[in-house]
């Protein structure tokens, strides 16, 4: 049979020394317990620290981040306080952004809110009224139904209401920048493309003014076409063009293209027989002037279009390169709308003896006609009560009606 072992007494364990440094030192006597603790604050203080420190090492290559001993309490404290600011920082940018989108948002619902801008004429004449209201009428003791339409003030409706006078302002009149239709005639084009080139030219000769080289000009009338078909111009022989005339004469060319537009001017202020003695007396050399020069070649096109009418697309205009150029692209004859009427321009077909052009198609009583056969046709059958042409009083065949089920 087992025994247990008799415990020992109490006096030997405290006479022993205590290995565990986490053991209550009450029992002990108090050299011992200042010993004690003392030997085991020197090994919390030197023996983690000394791990820590080689395992930082091995983790980081560099300075590790953080403090030193992350379990001290002045540790934890100061990783709390840059919890907290960080967190702060955050809270703040948030509410920044916050009230920024707030703000927009209530600038676009106040623009949402805002009166839109009407280009109607603010004194309005005739501005609508407001009939009053049967019971309104019968307070003031003088209302008599009307039984009938006769004597009733008749008020118009909205039909028409914003051709009326007084709806639109001046600023809301609609101002076309070129001519109201294009220009037919070869030497008016011809005198208009002149007026162009000396226009530009007078104003790329001035350096005050070359930022307007390709503004928006007034469009002038017979005095400014006069003014600028008088001066000349000089083509050198390496292509440079100059104006002859003095200063005074091309100061008048450029000063009437920037003052206000005139609604009012006459389209045909150039009259073509004029146009033409003046296109015969300058002469073919001018037509050789470059337009190789981009800002020049859209200052006379523009202003080309301007005053004849005629607009040449991107495609066609890189391919001009001279005043001749442009000439012979806007003047050109109006295309046929007909086949007849092209082979009529050609000329070519109508010469042969057996060819004849006709500009419609050739219907059955055209062949009738040419041989004389019509003229019976017509009579015999006027006498049988026929149709001559067409049925339309003719009535309509019944067995439509019978198939939809019509009496």
């Amino acid at each position: 049979m087992r025994h247990v072992p008799r415990l020992r007494q109490p006096s030997l364990l405290a006479a022993s020394s205590i290995q565990c440094t986490c053991a209550a030192p009450a029992i002990l006597p108090i050299s011992a317990t200042a010993a004690t603790a003392a030997s085991a604050r020197r090994a919390l203080s030197t023996t983690p620290a000394t791990n820590s420190s080689r395992v930082r090492k091995a983790l980081w290559k560099g300075e590790a981040p953080g403090p030193e001993d992350p379990y001290a309490a002045e540790s934890s404290q100061a990783l709390r306080q840059a919890q907290l600011e960080r967190e702060l920082a955050d809270a703040e940018a948030e509410l920044a952004a916050y009230e920024a989108d707030a703000k927009e948002t209530q600038r676009a619902e106040a623009r949402g809110r805002q009166k839109p801008q009407s280009r109607l004429a603010r004194q309005v004449k005739n501005k609508r009224v407001w009939a009053p209201t049967e019971k309104e009428v019968e307070e003031k003791g003088d209302y008599v139904p009307a039984k009938t339409i006769d004597g009733l003030e008749e008020i118009g409706g909205l039909e028409g209401w914003w051709e009326q006078e007084g709806r639109w302002g001046k600023e809301s009149e609609y101002v076309g920048f070129s001519s109201g239709g294009k220009i037919v005639d070869a030497d008016l084009c011809a005198a208009r493309v002149r007026q162009a080139v000396v226009e530009a030219l007078a104003i790329s000769g001035s350096a005050e003014l070359q930022g307007r080289l390709t503004a928006a000009w007034a469009r002038g009338d017979g005095e400014s076409f006069s003014r600028a078909t008088a001066l000349g111009l000089k083509v050198g022989e390496n292509g440079s063009v100059s104006l002859e005339g003095d200063a005074s004469a091309i100061e008048g060319v450029v000063a009437p293209l920037f003052e206000a537009p005139n609604a009012e001017v006459s389209e045909n202020a150039v009259e073509p027989a004029n146009a033409k003695a003046l296109v015969e007396a300058w002469g073919e050399a001018w037509k050789s002037i470059s337009l190789e020069d981009a800002r020049f070649k859209f200052a006379v096109h523009k202003r080309v279009f301007q005053l004849t009418g005629h607009n040449v697309h991107d495609a066609k205009l890189a391919q001009v390169n001279t005043v001749g150029d442009l000439i012979a692209t806007i003047v050109k004859p109006p295309k046929p709308t007909k086949v007849a009427e092209a082979i009529a321009l050609q000329g070519e077909l109508l010469e042969l003896p057996n060819v004849r052009v006709r500009d419609r198609r050739v219907t059955p009583i055209d062949k009738e006609v040419e041989v004389g056969r019509w003229k019976v046709i017509r009579r015999e059958l006027q006498k049988r009560r026929l149709p001559v042409t067409g049925h339309e009083h003719l009535p309509k065949p019944v067995q439509r009606a019978w198939i939809q089920g019509k009496v």
